[in-house]
């Protein structure tokens, strides 16, 4: 078995757990010593529509745009790598020196919501930087990607 093991399981108001059964189970099957269970609050990330938009059309434009302007070819997992600095990035700040410091963070971790809004913040800055409208999922059909 995989030391690598994942469960959602949810707390019902009464208390008690529905899920919990089978990952108390699967508890059993390691081997005995020190392990670590980290517990974290559950968010439905972006949907598979959401997600097909985004590799399909959206960074599609993107990668015109930088064509178009900048006369750079990148291929969509460079695009998605430049995303995860630019817009997912989480900041750290050195507490000696002060200076920021941008890590790239991983996009599977936002809910529905939250992964449109960094939509928004990425078409917000291809617009003031380059007047380049990226597109909305409505009208992908228009764009024809």
């Amino acid at each position: 078995m995989a030391t690598d093991i994942k469960y959602v399981v949810e707390k019902k108001d009464d208390g008690s757990w529905k899920g919990f059964a089978a990952f108390k189970a699967d508890l059993q099957t390691f081997a005995t010593g020190r392990w670590l269970i980290s517990i974290k609050k559950y968010r439905k990330s972006r949907s598979k529509r959401q997600n097909a938009f985004y590799w399909g059309n959206f960074m599609q434009s993107q990668i015109d745009c930088f064509k178009e302007r900048w006369g750079y070819s990148y291929d969509k997992v460079e695009i998605h790598t430049w995303n995860k600095s630019m817009f997912w990035a989480e900041e750290h700040v050195d507490e000696e020196t002060g200076e920021v410091v941008r890590l790239p963070a991983s996009s599977t971790e936002y809910s529905t919501t939250e992964w449109e809004e960094k939509m928004d913040l990425i078409r917000t800055w291809f617009m003031d930087k380059f007047d380049w409208p990226l597109p909305f999922p409505e009208q992908q059909t228009e764009i024809e990607y």
